[in-house]
């Protein structure tokens, strides 16, 4: 069978003379450990789970490592984020996770023992340990209850910079996306000419040579930069008229049919028409009232300045 825990002389380790992020290391180790002496049911509650491992046999023969050695393994795994085999590497040639492993010297166990513990802990175990830790933390006041902390999962996505031509493309690319999806709904609601490839010719010149240390360069780069405000601003203007007028036409636009129904052009010419749907002005809206709008010194860099509230 499996014995719960053994009486061992706890973390005998010195730590003068050590660096700042050693003895902080440390610390970590030991404030955890005194988390789990301090929370004995916590131990209680993976042995239950442990214990199944090791029935013992005739003879009585208890199991070489006791659960309070695994448990302390498996936090050691956790806390360093390594595989099994490099945490029994690590904790075999650190005296000091020995000591915190509570081990007594014994060889420390193999990863294929140690991965077979770790599936042995039940999900509903481990949603036992978080409950009894946040009650330890309310308790001793480190947890307020009047506070709520969440978790999020954070997904990898490549993005640019946020720069303030960037910034102003985006403005351009978006709008004139929504513009174009609304004249392919019905013809002729928008009666600009929206240049996307210039003003994105724009944008690559002025992030191109920003950094150029020539002053005629320089001289370029904040015409230019003028000139894709300018008509991020036209852009900006033409959205927000086009949300105007499309917003007091509610009962007699053909947008109403929204993106998803590309028959409305049959409809546009066929006179059937129906209310604007506010999943599509909604976002052009939006841009229309929150882009940001620069203006470009003469002796200064550009920079975005908020646009003023409507």
């Amino acid at each position: 069978m499996r014995r719960k825990n053994e009486a061992v002389l706890k973390f005998e380790s010195n730590d003068d003379g050590l660096p700042k992020v050693v003895r902080d290391y440390r610390e970590r180790y030991r404030v955890i450990s005194q988390v789990l002496d301090d929370n004995p049911e916590i131990l209680s509650v993976v042995h239950r789970d442990l214990k199944k491992l090791s029935e013992g046999d005739a003879q009585g023969r208890e199991g070489d490592y006791t659960s309070e050695n695994i448990f302390r393994a498996l936090i050691v795994q956790h806390l360093e984020g390594l595989p099994f085999r490099e945490t029994v590497i690590r904790i075999g040639s650190d005296s000091f996770l020995q000591d915190f492993a509570r081990m007594r010297k014994r060889p420390v166990m193999d990863y294929s023992f140690l991965d077979k513990c770790f599936l042995a802990v039940e999900p509903k175990t481990w949603k036992h340990i978080n409950e009894l830790l946040g009650q330890y933390g309310v308790a001793e006041d480190m947890v307020h209850t009047n506070v709520i902390r969440t978790d999020t999962t954070v997904v990898e996505s490549n993005i640019h910079h946020p720069t303030d031509a960037s910034l102003l493309w985006d403005t351009w690319r978006v709008t004139s996306r929504l513009l174009r999806q609304a004249m392919e709904i019905v013809p002729g609601c928008c009666p600009h000419r929206l240049h996307d490839r210039k003003t994105k010719r724009l944008y690559l010149y002025v992030t191109r040579y920003m950094p150029s240390k020539s002053e005629s360069r320089q001289r370029t780069v904040k015409a230019s930069f003028r000139t894709l405000i300018e008509r991020t601003e036209w852009i900006v203007t033409v959205a927000g008229e086009f949300c105007t007028v499309q917003a007091g036409s509610q009962g007699n636009s053909a947008l109403a049919a929204g993106p998803h129904q590309r028959h409305s052009h049959r409809h546009h010419r066929r006179g059937i028409q129906h209310p604007l749907p506010h999943r599509f002005v909604a976002p052009v809206g939006h841009l229309a009232r929150g882009v940001a709008t620069a203006e470009a010194g003469d002796g200064d860099r550009p920079e975005l300045l908020p646009a003023p509230a409507p």
